[in-house]
């Protein structure tokens, strides 16, 4: 049973991105439905938990990226805290530091990212043994 006051960990880039996406919004006006469903489940997974979204891009890129979410259709006020890499660290590195220190804050009941690698750490860790991973390929989501 998922708790309403967990956490729910989203990846930007591959997740609620996609490659269109990165280089503007140029064609927002015919949206992919692949895009269309992270965004649902991002809006979904809203009235299960606090969503949190933590991504590798730099907090240079804050403001530009939040505007870019808007205007992609994303309610950016369900957005419980966004988490922006501020150390010189890889960011693949950085976000799992980012999510265990979450992790410290209360439960973490789902993750979804499109980095394997990271998902694959985060299952062997004891921290975690309760959430459930979503790995997404394409902007689709797959239990991990």
């Amino acid at each position: 049973m998922i708790e309403k006051d967990c956490f729910i960990v989203f990846d930007l880039d591959g997740v609620l991105i996609g490659e269109e996406e990165v280089d503007y919004i140029v064609k927002l006006s015919t949206s992919s439905s692949k895009r269309k469903i992270g965004i649902q489940m991002l809006e979904e997974a809203s009235h299960r938990g606090k969503i949190i979204v933590v991504t590798g891009r730099h907090i240079s890129e804050k403001r530009n990226t939040i505007e870019l979410l808007s205007e992609m259709g994303i309610n950016v006020n369900v957005i419980h805290k966004f988490k922006f890499r501020e150390e010189d660290i890889s960011p693949r590195e950085w976000k799992l530091k980012a999510i265990r220190m979450i992790a410290e804050e209360g439960s973490v009941c789902e993750i979804h990212d499109d980095d394997e690698i990271l998902l694959s750490e985060l299952k062997r860790d004891p921290l975690f043994r309760k959430t459930r991973l979503y790995l997404y390929r394409d902007l689709v989501a797959f239990p991990f």
